[in-house]
């Protein structure tokens, strides 16, 4: 039995932290170790950066034929300080289609711009790997052939259709809108707190909207209508903005106690993995590492008191402050 050949290139070396995944980047790790003398945010050319290319004394290929080419795992292949160099990497994929190719990125939002003039419906030797595995839900690879669907749409202006599902209190998924598709005018994939959404016009609401990528039931179709464009007023840059406050604030280890029926509300917002427990008949325990913010108390206050706020008891007391704040502006203004 034939093993499978792997390779490593590095194009480029060095990268500048995107997001709170980056925070413990095993590269910054690494050139500390080694006593780098140049910033690990300094981006800059390899000297392998011609590798798929070069040949050994033979006259074969030093990345042999069929090997699977890790690319650019010391940096990120979408990365802006690399613009100038990756047309020559586009290339040197193409030419080496006799090997798989594939890269990791955390700003999939840029693939649009950074895709090479022929990519039509993609090269046949290169996966996109985008983010932060710890967080994507899925056990096998259908979620990376997601991103690189909505990716062509994307760059072909063209609406998708997909399902989106939801969990049951036994944490079995259920396809909204009875297994109906979401129809969906692709405008950009972001990267926010660990997580990709698409972001795109929703007729049904007529709206700009977003949806998280993991919880994509399947490949999306890309249908012939072309995407509805964006609205006048849309502005991708603003409308990250107002995601990304949701996340700027202290994380703490929050428990909370919650009634069975919000088990699917507690997965959409936490994950499948979430840690959860037996309380009585009704209620069950969930202990989750969240932004204490006024948004995570608005969530928890519009249950009704069927999630209530255990542990730390700072969290309790904050939750405490702004509905009693909430009720005292109320009261005043009647």
């Amino acid at each position: 039995m034939s093993m499978q050949k792997y390779a490593s290139w590095n194009p480029w070396h060095g990268c500048t932290k995107y997001s709170e995944g980056c925070r413990y980047c095993y590269v910054y790790r690494q050139d500390e170790a080694y006593g780098n003398s140049v910033s690990s945010e300094q981006c800059r050319k390899t000297q392998n950066f011609n590798l798929p290319m070069k040949k050994k004394r033979d006259g074969t290929p030093k990345i042999e034929p069929g090997s699977i080419v890790m690319t650019c795992f010391t940096s990120d292949f979408l990365l802006k300080d690399a613009d100038e160099w990756r047309d020559e990497c586009w290339e040197m994929i193409k030419r080496r289609d006799d090997c798989m190719f594939y890269f990791f990125t955390k700003r999939i939002e840029r693939f649009p711009e950074c895709a090479p003039a022929d990519w039509g419906d993609g090269y046949d030797n290169l996966l996109r790997l985008s983010g932060n595995y710890s967080r994507l839900k899925r056990s096998n690879e259908q979620i990376y052939y997601i991103v690189d669907a909505i990716n062509r749409a994307i760059l072909q202006k063209r609406q998708i259709a997909f399902g989106y599902f939801e969990y049951d209190i036994y944490k079995r998924k259920k396809l909204r809108h009875n297994g109906a598709p979401y129809i969906l005018s692709p405008y950009a994939l972001v990267w926010e707190n660990d997580l990709y959404y698409v972001v795109g016009y929703y007729e049904k609401y007529g709206i700009v909207s977003n949806f998280r990528v993991d919880r994509i039931a399947h490949v999306p179709e890309i249908l012939d209508q072309a995407i509805i464009p964006e609205p006048d007023d849309f502005d991708l840059d603003e409308y990250r903005s107002s995601m990304m406050r949701m996340y700027n604030s202290e994380h703490k280890i929050v428990e909370m106690a919650c009634d069975f029926s919000v088990m699917d509300a507690i997965i959409d917002k936490f994950g499948e993995a979430v840690d959860t427990g037996l309380i009585d008949e009704k209620t069950f325990s969930v202990t989750v590492e969240t932004a204490v913010n006024h948004i995570f108390y608005s969530w928890v206050f519009g249950f009704g008191g069927k999630v209530k706020i255990l542990e730390p008891r700072d969290v309790v007391e904050g939750y405490a402050d702004m509905v009693l704040h909430a009720a005292n502006t109320l009261v005043s203004e009647m």
